[in-house]
């Protein structure tokens, strides 16, 4: 249990030009080792490395899921207003001023879950190619 490590006391200098440190860092970017020192060490070596790999087309999806959400709530939250100010109506002469307020937030929000329908079927579509 209580190996002793072979301390890490040699160090290897190397120059780069900035476009190849820029492929390198690309790289490490790209794999799964926390520190540069690790992402060298295991090239130099030729140990194996893990490398992410992201899906395009699925960050596009989420960016614009994420986009819906953000406009939903938006909705969402001029909805409840709409219902606070209802409780604080004094008398019925405010009715009509709510009741056309209220129409328009409605609209707002039937066209923002029809667009995240939408936008879900095409996306179901897309993935069950």
């Amino acid at each position: 249990m209580n190996e002793k490590k072979d301390p890490r006391n040699k160090a290897v200098f190397m120059r780069f030009t900035r476009h190849e440190f820029e492929i390198i860092e690309k790289r490490f970017k790209n794999s799964t080792c926390r520190k540069f020192s690790e992402y060298g060490r295991k090239i130099l070596l030729d140990q194996p490395v893990t490398f992410n790999h992201r899906n395009a087309s699925l960050d596009e999806m989420m960016v614009e899921l994420i986009q819906l959400r953000n406009r939903l709530n938006t909705v969402a939250d001029r909805f409840e207003k709409a219902f606070e100010k209802l409780h604080h109506i004094n008398g019925p002469d405010q009715l009509p001023a709510w009741i056309s307020d209220y129409e328009s937030d409605r609209k707002i929000m039937l066209d923002q879950i029809r667009t995240i329908h939408e936008y879900i079927s095409q996306t179901g579509r897309k993935w069950l190619q």
